[in-house]
């Protein structure tokens, strides 16, 4: 169930508590990085479309005004490693992590992007969705003005999807 990153027979893995460091053996190298925290998404904050489709994934469970997760931050790959599939691995690495470490914490893995296609491309890419259906209702939610630039889009994945492609 360990995702092929780690494998990798030239790489060493580095965690602490907080941050994960993906080094080449043969040079120390980072290849990629990331970082997490624990999170939760707010059934309060969330549109009413939204808020019911989150709660139709949480089947025979009571309406909570949180479900708990892991926020993603600062998840990055080296620029020689962009293109090779480095960063898709690492969000596989990351769910395999949770699988195993937080099975009954993590329902829900988040990330607050950079608002810029290829970003928001890359997680649609490794299954997670958009919070908010539109930049307009995030910024709505969060009190921007329709005039300002949204700088992140927050996403979601839900972990039981991960956990039931496993088995």
């Amino acid at each position: 169930m360990i995702s092929s990153i780690a494998m990798l027979s030239n790489i060493n893995v580095k965690c602490s508590l907080k941050h994960v460091f993906f080094r080449r053996k043969s040079s120390g190298a980072i290849v990629c990085a990331f970082s997490f925290s624990a999170s939760s998404i707010k059934t309060a904050d969330l549109p009413g479309s939204r808020k019911k489709k989150v709660k139709e994934l949480v089947p025979r469970e009571k309406s909570l005004k949180a479900y708990p997760g892991f926020l993603i931050g600062r998840l990055g790959v080296a620029t020689e490693f962009n293109g090779q599939g480095v960063g898709s691995q690492l969000i596989d690495f990351i769910k395999d992590f949770c699988l195993i470490n937080y099975t009954y914490f993590v329902r829900f893995l988040l990330v607050d992007a950079y608002n810029e296609p290829d970003v928001v491309r890359f997680y649609k890419k490794n299954d997670f969705t958009e919070v908010f259906s539109t930049e307009e209702q995030e910024k709505e939610t969060y009190r921007q003005l329709p005039t300002e630039t949204l700088q992140t889009r927050y996403l979601f994945f839900d972990m039981i999807q991960w956990r039931d492609k496993m088995m």
